[in-house]
C-alpha cells in the first residue's frame, strides 16, 4: 500500500475561551506548531501506532472488542465509533502508523484534540472515507468529547481541522466563517507548567451554568448571546459563591469577541492589543485560571515590545499568547528570560496532506 502522511495544526484560541460549550462564538488561529501521522493500510486487520514522542506503541484488532485502556483513549474511540457506523463499518482494514507532535502537552494548544483531527485525516486516507474537513472535525469531536462525556466543544476541532484564522459561533451545527487578514506578530510562551484540562473545565462549567440557572429563573426571556451586563448585575450581586464572578467573565469576553471580529478584519494592532489584554483580565479575575508565572511572562512580553497577551486556553498553567507585532524576537527573549519555552508562530492551514519523506 502507498505511504499516507498528513499533519494537523496546534489552536490556540485568540478570543473566547469557555464560550464554545455555550452557544456562543470564538475566535481562533491555527499554528504551524503541527501533529503528524504516518504510515499504511495492511490486511491483517491490526491497528499498530507508534508514539514516537512518548516511546509508547498500541496495537489491536479490528476485528475483535476494542476495550478502552484509559478514562481517554482517543484513538481507539475513533476506530469504535467508524465500526458502529455501518456507511464506513465494511471499509475499515489494519493500519501500521507512527505519530509525533511538534505541540507541547496539556498547555492550552489542544494537543489532544489535534491529535485525534490528524488521526482521522490519516483514516480518512486510509479506508477511504470521503470526508470533508468539517466531518472530519465532528468525528474527531465524537472521539474526544461525546465518547467520554467530557465537557468543552467543537471549537478545537474545528480549528484544526479547517486552519486559518476562524471566527467560530458555536451553535449546532456551528457556523464558520474565515476571518482575513490573519493576524502577524505572535508569540507563545510555554510556562512549562502542566494544566489539568478537564478538572479545571468541569469545575468551571458548573459554576457558570450554576450562575446562568439563577439569572434564568428572575429574568424570562434571559438570553445568554444578546443580555446586556446592566441588566443581569442587579441578580449577579445576590449569589452566593464563584457563580456570579464566574458568569461576568463569560459575557464580559462574549462582548470582547463581539468587538474583536472587526478590529481584526482592519488589522487594528492597537485594538487588538487592547482588546487580548481586557480578555486576559476577565480570564484572571472572573476565572481565577492565571498563575504568576503566566503573569511574568505576559507582563515582560509587553515590557519588550508587546503589544497584549493572554493566557490561551483553560488556564492553571499551559500557554500564553503574546501579540507582539515587530517585536517577536524581543517577545520572545523575554519570555525565555521569565523561565518559559518561547515559539515563534505564524497562522497555518489546516489538517493537510504532507509530501512523503
Amino acid at each position: 500500500m502507498n505511504e499516507i502522511f498528513v499533519s494537523a495544526p496546534g489552536r490556540a484560541c485568540l478570543f473566547g475561551e469557555d464560550q464554545d460549550y455555550l452557544g456562543l462564538s470564538v475566535i481562533t488561529v491555527a499554528i504551524n506548531l503541527r501533529t503528524y501521522v504516518r504510515g499504511k493500510a495492511t490486511e491483517d486487520n491490526i491497528i499498530k501506532i507508534n508514539y514516537i514522542n512518548t516511546l509508547e506503541i498500541d496495537e489491536f484488532s479490528i476485528q475483535e472488542k476494542i476495550a478502552y485502556r484509559s478514562k481517554r483513549d482517543y484513538l481507539r474511540a475513533t476506530i469504535n465509533i467508524l465500526k458502529r457506523d455501518e456507511r464506513f463499518s465494511n471499509l475499515l482494514k489494519g493500519i501500521e502508523c507512527e505519530i509525533w507532535s511538534e505541540i507541547p502537552i496539556a498547555s492550552g494548544l489542544s494537543s489532544s484534540s489535534v491529535l485525534v483531527v490528524a488521526w482521522a485525516k490519516f483514516l480518512n486516507s486510509a479506508f477511504g472515507l470521503n470526508l470533508g474537513e468539517k466531518d472530519i472535525a465532528q468525528l474527531a469531536f465524537q472521539s474526544e468529547v461525546a465518547e467520554f462525556g467530557e465537557p468543552g466543544g467543537m471549537m478545537d476541532h474545528i480549528a484544526s481541522a479547517i486552519g486559518g484564522q476562524l471566527l467560530i459561533k458555536c451553535t449546532n451545527p456551528p457556523q464558520i466563517q474565515k476571518l482575513d487578514p490573519p493576524i502577524s506578530g505572535l508569540v507563545i510562551g510555554d510556562t512549562l507548567v502542566k494544566k489539568k484540562t478537564i478538572e479545571t473545565l468541569v469545575k468551571r462549567k458548573s459554576e457558570i451554568f450554576e450562575g446562568i440557572a439563577f439569572v434564568s429563573d428572575q429574568i424570562k426571556d434571559f438570553n445568554l448571546e444578546t443580555v446586556e451586563m446592566a441588566r443581569i448585575e442587579p441578580y449577579l450581586q445576590k449569589m452566593d459563591g464563584n457563580a456570579a464572578k464566574r458568569l461576568r467573565a463569560v459575557l464580559e469576553m462574549r462582548d470582547i469577541v463581539k468587538m474583536a471580529a472587526p478590529a481584526l478584519k482592519m488589522d487594528d494592532e492597537a485594538k487588538i492589543g487592547d482588546l487580548i489584554n481586557r480578555h486576559h483580565q476577565s480570564m484572571r479575575d472572573g476565572f481565577e485560571n492565571v498563575i504568576a508565572k503566566a503573569e511574568d511572562m505576559i507582563r515582560a512580553s509587553i515590557d519588550a515590545g508587546a503589544l497584549g497577551g493572554k493566557v490561551t486556553g483553560s488556564g492553571n498553567g499551559g500557554c500564553v499568547i503574546i501579540f507582539a507585532p515587530q517585536h517577536q524576537l524581543e517577545a520572545a527573549k523575554a519570555i525565555e528570560q521569565a523561565g518559559g519555552k518561547d515559539y515563534i508562530v505564524q497562522v497555518d492551514e489546516g489538517a493537510r496532506d504532507e509530501k512523503p519523506k
